[in-house]
């Protein structure tokens, strides 16, 4: 009954958060779909690259987070203090030189990766990318604080600046790309739509206004972690190590992961804009069917996290095998009200026929596969990474990834000429493979070994 209440404290909070950006997201995509299927194209396009470096920023803050939940569970204040300096001190290093090196060879990118798109495609993808990769030090700094807030028991700070993130995107999104022709007053306000572009200024200008609600949560912080000057943001490198050696095998595991999601879009590439269009509708509407499992991965990284500080082992491994079975619970609940609207919901994006059925059958895929596979593949290691046994977690999913989302999916997809829909299914066998694993691996206990602090 406890762990119950414990998980609901923090769980609502975070599915909040998580139901906003995911379905927000949504939104932005049906915002941007209204500029045409080369716009949607483009812009799915550029952020399934966007998404591997933003993950990657998530992942490492994965180190800080774990750290910090370890000391706040042993009530350590100072320890909380520390690990949250070093955390921001790597996030903001690391992703600076992440933007200046990808800057750079922007060029390079596009033209290596996204050359076989059509030109329209391509001249779209050319705008979003160039002004959206200068958000990823925001983002960088935002992960890490978020994580900080929720590993020292501040859920609900994340919540509220990401909702206020988020309403700010969407409204940003639909003006800058559309355009504002409004009489307030016998005042005329006109201003032209800028299309691709309008929707790349507001997600750079959202994050930019989460930067500053999250430093100053961050510095406002009610349980002890304020700071009075900036001398006190030095290397500790003792600590840094530590928070490194969770984070930087979460970051790895899901550079490389995305990489290998990457390399599927541009299999979808060569089978042209309807599949383009269709896979980029399918993961937005994807991104609401794991609003209750993502939000209880990150739950259970920081409970795992607060219960390995207390010693307490045993509780570790029963929250785990809980948020599984609420997680199942919750995505069958989703799925049952989305299967039936599969082709409302398509419709809603494009009028487009072939991306209409080609997504509503996606749609109705993901309903039924969901609720089976997902939990145990993606909870049971995040609980995982929480007690430090983040290089596990890295192993297992690469070899998996590489071998079925890469090989198998363009075997089935291209070799064998399922088409998009065979791409899924690859990904459906990765999922039944690291959740046996998981599972294994949780069972086994082996991950109670792991020490990060004394």
């Amino acid at each position: 009954m406890r762990i119950r209440k414990d998980v609901y404290k923090m769980a609502v909070p975070v599915f909040i958060e998580q139901f906003f950006i995911m379905s927000i997201g949504v939104v932005n995509t049906i915002i941007a779909s209204g500029i045409g299927k080369e716009a949607i194209s483009a812009i799915g396009t550029v952020d399934s690259f966007n998404n591997i470096i933003i993950f990657f920023f998530n992942s490492l803050a994965i180190g800080g987070t774990v750290v910090v939940a370890q000391y706040t569970g042993q009530k350590n204040i100072k320890g909380v203090k520390e690990a949250s300096i070093q955390s921001i001190v790597s996030a903001v290093v690391i992703s600076i030189i992440t933007t200046l090196i990808i800057w750079f060879s922007r060029d390079l990118i596009l033209q290596s990766f996204f050359g076989n798109a059509e030109k329209q495609v391509l001249s779209y993808s050319a705008v979003y990318f160039s002004i959206t990769l200068l958000s990823y030090p925001l983002t960088a700094f935002s992960f890490v604080v978020s994580g900080i807030l929720r590993g020292s028991g501040h859920q609900d700070k994340p919540m509220k600046i990401n909702i206020i993130i988020n309403i700010i995107n969407i409204i940003l999104s639909y003006f800058l790309i559309y355009g504002v022709n409004l009489e307030i007053l016998h005042m005329k306000i006109l201003f032209s739509g800028m299309g691709v572009k309008g929707a790349a200024i507001a997600v750079t200008v959202a994050r930019l206004v989460g930067v500053i609600l999250f430093m100053y949560a961050f510095l406002g912080n009610s349980k002890g972690i304020r700071f009075k000057t900036i001398k006190e943001f030095r290397l500790n490198m003792s600590l840094q190590k530590t928070i490194l050696n969770v984070g930087l095998p979460a970051g790895i595991e899901t550079f490389i992961f995305n990489i290998g999601k990457f390399i599927q879009q541009i299999f979808i590439i060569s089978l042209g804009t309807v599949s383009l269009a269709s896979n980029t509708i399918s993961w937005s509407v994807f991104g609401l069917l794991i609003i209750p499992g993502s939000a209880l991965s990150i739950v259970a990284t920081t409970m795992v996290g607060q219960f390995m500080g207390k010693g307490d082992h045993k509780e570790a491994q029963i929250i785990q095998i809980y948020l599984v079975k609420l997680a199942t619970v919750c995505k069958v609940l989703v799925s049952i009200f989305i299967f039936p609207l599969a082709t409302v919901i398509a419709s809603i994006y494009s009028k487009d026929p072939e991306v209409v059925r080609l997504t509503s059958m996606l749609i109705r895929i993901n309903a039924i596969v969901i609720p089976l596979l997902w939990p145990a593949s993606f909870i049971i290691p995040s609980g995982l990474r929480g007690a430090g046994d983040s290089k596990f977690t890295m192993v297992v999913s690469i070899i998996s990834l590489w071998f079925f989302r890469v090989f198998l999916g363009y075997l089935l997809s291209i070799t064998m000429k399922f088409g998009i829909t065979g791409l899924w299914i690859a990904m459906y066998f990765d999922w039944i493979t690291r959740g046996i694993i998981y599972y294994w691996r949780l069972r086994k206990g082996k991950w109670k070994e792991h020490v990060l602090i004394s």
